[in-house]
């Protein structure tokens, strides 16, 4: 479960976002891509989608999701990105 103390972070890292749009079509290769890594790794969908998404962008997923994102090396913590 993420820290209370995170949420300040993560809220950063999602103001620097803010502009980029955050519409990404579901084409065939992603959802493909997101069911093999929710296969690999014993994830939801769901969760996978994320991660794809991110790597099919060249993005880095930042998420509070430590049991399922970032224990797995799908993601980082937001605090992880601070400089």
């Amino acid at each position: 479960m993420a820290s209370p103390h995170s949420a300040p972070s993560l809220l950063a890292v999602i103001e620097r976002l803010a502009d980029d749009g955050g519409v990404l079509a579901s084409t065939h290769t992603l959802l493909t891509r997101a069911a093999d890594i929710a296969d690999r790794h014993a994830i939801s969908v769901h969760d996978a989608a994320y991660a794809a998404a991110s790597d099919q962008g060249g993005h880095r997923l930042v998420s509070c999701d430590e049991r399922d994102l970032v224990s797995k090396g799908l993601a980082s913590l937001p605090a992880d990105l601070q400089a």
